[in-house]
């Protein structure tokens, strides 16, 4: 019962609406950044490349507004895999956003 209590506190209706507004705006824009995607399911091997997660979240957004951002900063995401970070990236008043996906092994 406290497992089932726990699992059920985690769909407060904020989280509900921020997971349906983000679904909602890949659904429109015909892009996926909320889905985790296995190196397998990319033909990569799992012993050198390691999952690629969502990373917008509150937390990221909580980061950068301690940042006192101004429209003089850039930022650089280096290992964004889809680029959900960038997303919240994208809301402060940066020069400029850029990402760079990295790779291990020889595949």
């Amino acid at each position: 019962m406290k497992k089932l209590r726990k699992l059920l506190s985690k769909f407060t209706p904020e989280r509900i609406l921020r997971k349906s507004s983000l679904l909602i705006m890949e659904n429109f824009q015909g892009v996926d950044i909320s889905r985790i995607v296995y190196p397998e399911e990319v033909g990569l091997d799992s012993r050198y490349v390691g999952e690629s997660t969502p990373s917008w979240n509150k937390y990221v957004v909580r980061l950068l507004k301690d940042l006192h951002i101004n429209n003089q900063d850039a930022i650089l995401d280096i290992g964004c895999g889809k680029g959900s970070a960038m997303l919240a990236m994208l809301k402060f008043p940066f020069a400029r956003v850029d990402g760079i996906e990295t790779f291990r092994g020889d595949q």
